[in-house]
């Protein structure tokens, strides 16, 4: 067994002794044995009174906060009825453990119950944006202005779709790959596929792109089904053609890392096609995902699937 080299400038000790490079490992030596004996002794007593390994099961983080601000307090005043200290060492571990374990998806989402005031924040202030970049128009009293009403709603609505990407590109966690998981929206029936056919199909496709994210909390995964109401009530109007739509979605592939084909029986329909094709020109990793597994390149598709793989080849 080889032992792992961070490939860094080796240290080098008065006595002549190296060893490797130690950025960013942490520096236990500056841990205070002090106050790891209170958590210690606090943990010892918390196994005693619930059970052993009891608050690694889970529990909301807003619980854990109002312990440690409650002993945090009763330190601040003097008390002394019980080890606030140790308590306060332990509640702090508490929190730092069940939140790195929920981002893991170790443990239920729905246990982060903290409020999400700086993401209000910045969402009030993107639509906000939005507002002043997009105002709302007076009425149109003359056919005229109606027509040039269209065309210029026509025009915004390319732009805000265009906005909209680049801020969810922007919003992406700077930890994670940035993903777009393409769909086909009409499956196999194409132009044959009635509404409630479109409105299944994509309804899967929000849903796989859901267990993905679960499955892979290392991924920032883009699902344009999310945004499908959005896209369907100006494709309605007249306002988007499919071509439009499409382009649109494929600038999207290209402010992302990877793009994942989301075929569970292996179709690609022509949307698919054109933007797999275009991440690829792009240099993008291009994955498939069949609902149950991510293989994490096309070699698994392409063995699989080698006539449906020629629609990107041809």
């Amino acid at each position: 067994m080889s032992i792992n080299d961070t490939g860094k400038k080796h240290r080098k000790f008065d006595t002549g002794a190296t060893r490797d490079n130690c950025d960013g490992k942490g520096m236990p030596s500056l841990l205070s044995p002090v106050a790891l004996m209170e958590c210690a002794i606090h943990l010892q007593h918390g196994a005693e009174k619930y059970d052993i390994r009891n608050w690694e099961q889970g529990m909301p983080l807003c619980t854990i906060l109002d312990s440690l601000y409650r002993h945090i307090w009763a330190e601040l005043m003097g008390d002394n009825s019980e080890n606030h200290c140790g308590a306060i060492m332990c509640n702090a571990m508490f929190f730092v453990h069940t939140k790195r374990m929920i981002e893991a998806g170790l443990l239920p989402e729905g246990l982060d119950d903290l409020p999400k005031y700086k993401q209000q924040i910045e969402a009030k202030q993107y639509n906000d944006a939005i507002d002043e970049q997009f105002p709302t128009p007076k009425k149109p009293t003359t056919a005229t202005e109606v027509i040039a009403l269209q065309e210029r709603d026509k025009k915004d609505l390319v732009e805000y779709h265009k906005v909209l990407a680049k801020a969810l590109c922007k919003s992406a966690e700077p930890d994670k790959t940035r993903a777009y998981m393409c769909h086909s929206i009409r499956g196999r029936k194409g132009m044959d596929a009635t509404e409630a056919e479109m409105n299944a199909n994509n309804n899967k496709a929000i849903e796989a792109g859901e267990r993905l994210r679960w499955e892979h909390p290392e991924l920032d995964v883009y699902v344009p089904g999310d945004h499908d109401e959005f896209i369907m009530i100006g494709y309605k109007n007249g306002v988007l053609t499919e071509t439009e739509i499409l382009d649109i979605d494929c600038e999207i592939v290209g402010r992302r890392d990877v793009i994942i084909m989301y075929a569970e029986d292996g179709y690609l329909s022509r949307g698919m096609v054109t933007e797999v094709k275009y991440a690829k020109k792009h240099k993008k990793l291009v994955c498939w995902y069949d609902g149950d597994r991510l293989c994490k390149n096309s070699s698994c598709f392409v063995v699989k699937y080698p006539e449906e793989w020629k629609k990107v080849t041809d």
